[in-house]
């Protein structure tokens, strides 16, 4: 089998900025296909306290946002597991069915590799694609306190649009349009589950 990508997030929601990485790290490592993985319970922002939307929608989100891509395709794997979602279990229930991984990462995320669950061990697992966004450090790799951590971890600069699911929140809170951030079929169902609106 060839490589598969790996784009975990919690997709809250799900915006063009995700879809333009996604296109870019497929592109760059001729992935067979990059599989969305919407985080079922995403640890770090429930223990700080973060409201998340539930899962079944923002798995639903994600799933209208690739339907009409075909190296697209999504995964329930951590929404039907229990407990705080962690990549490397994610990454080692991949590994029975494909041998070759990467996971692809905004590169602003990479702030709290070292807190994640055993970071060493899944950069051992599995590539690791950091996908750059406007305003990104570009030296943020140096600073993570991880052995080798610049061996371990490839860029990728991509101009993806300069938006965030925190600010696509924000703009349906205060009445404004989502067109060209958010993909239309998402906008809809945003728009009909009244989502993001309290």
């Amino acid at each position: 089998m060839n490589l598969v990508g790996l784009f975990g997030g919690t997709f809250d929601p799900i915006h063009n900025g995700h879809v333009v990485a996604a296109n870019a790290a497929a592109d760059k490592l001729n992935l067979e296909k990059v599989i969305f993985v919407p985080a079922g319970n995403p640890y770090f922002k429930t223990r700080e306290g973060e409201l998340v939307t539930c899962s079944e929608d923002r798995l639903k989100m994600v799933e209208l946002a690739v339907e009409e891509r075909l190296n697209f395709d999504v995964s329930d794997i951590e929404i039907r597991r229990e407990g705080p979602s962690f990549t490397l279990d994610t990454v080692r229930q991949f590994k029975e069915v494909a041998e070759q991984l990467v996971v692809i990462i905004g590169i602003d995320a990479l702030v709290s590799l070292a807190d994640w669950y055993k970071p060493g061990a899944l950069l051992e697992e599995c590539r690791m694609l950091a996908v750059t966004r406007p305003g990104a450090d570009p030296k943020l790799i140096s600073r993570i306190p991880i052995a080798e951590i610049e061996k371990k971890i490839e860029v990728l600069d991509v101009d993806t649009p300069n938006i965030s699911s925190t600010k696509v929140r924000q703009l349906v809170r205060k009445g404004l349009s989502l067109e060209g951030i958010v993909p239309q079929k998402v906008i809809d169902y945003i728009n009909q589950r009244q989502l993001y609106i309290g």
